[in-house]
């Protein structure tokens, strides 16, 4: 997502829906090897040899904070370029902590250019889960450059995928996403209508306990219809929640 402080919170609490990396399931907490992470990226650039390099990828990953404002990230790239040609199990890792270091910078056209690497390269891979949040990230990247047909034909990608694998959270992300399109056009009758479908596929998918993001934007559109009533009622069950 592009950092923009209008939409901290909703860009924080979509992050957390549709944030994922290819390594997020095997979290490193504890660097126990001899070389630094600089180190061991650097004999891969130099040599071609790959001990330790997935582990050095997963800590960054785990520990991202920690580098962010490191040149470790002209090594990175420069494993990347290698890995492209060869060892190509690497790149999903290397775009996703590259992309991550670029929108930390609040560069678009990186963030999006490796969004995008990513996603053909998952593509390639065959991961339906993986492609479809890539999809709706790279949606993301669209909608806060205010390019909402752009925004709306990836998160119509990203439903294709979802319906195809019964993924009914993935479908409740991406009817928000689609209410908060309506919501930008001023469309708010087709908003309030996106809105209502993402609560079912929540609820569908277990997750009540996330109807509070969609309430408080159901509050918000209803106070631009002017229906104050209805307002305070998603205000109440938002607070509720």
């Amino acid at each position: 997502f592009i950092h923009l402080e209008k939409y901290r919170n909703i860009v924080l609490l979509l992050l957390l829906m549709s944030g994922i990396s290819p390594v997020q399931a095997q979290r490193v907490r504890i660097w126990d090897r001899t070389e630094t992470p600089q180190e061991v990226l650097k004999r891969y650039v130099d040599e071609k040899d790959t001990t330790d390099l997935m582990f050095t990828l997963q800590y960054i990953d785990a520990h991202f904070q920690e580098f962010k404002g490191q040149n470790i990230f002209a090594l990175l790239n420069d494993g990347a370029k290698g890995s492209e040609m060869e060892n190509i199990a690497y790149l999903p890792v290397y775009y996703s902590l590259i992309r991550q270091y670029y929108r930390a910078l609040g560069d678009k056209p990186k963030t999006l250019e490796y969004a995008l690497k990513l996603y053909h390269l998952l593509s390639k891979k065959g991961e339906p889960k993986s492609i479809l949040w890539m999809i709706v990230d790279i949606g993301n990247i669209f909608y806060f450059e205010k390019d909402y047909d752009q925004a709306r034909a990836f998160y119509g990608k990203a439903e294709s995928i979802a319906r195809k694998n019964n993924l009914n959270y993935a479908l409740s992300v991406i009817y928000l996403n689609y209410g908060m399109i309506a919501d930008q056009q001023k469309d708010y009758a087709l908003a309030l209508r996106k809105y209502e479908k993402s609560c079912e596929y929540r609820i569908l998918a277990g997750n009540e306990k996330t109807l509070a993001s969609t309430y408080v934007k159901m509050a918000n559109t209803f106070i631009h219809l002017k229906d104050l009533d209805a307002a305070l009622r998603y205000i109440h069950l938002t607070e509720e929640y």
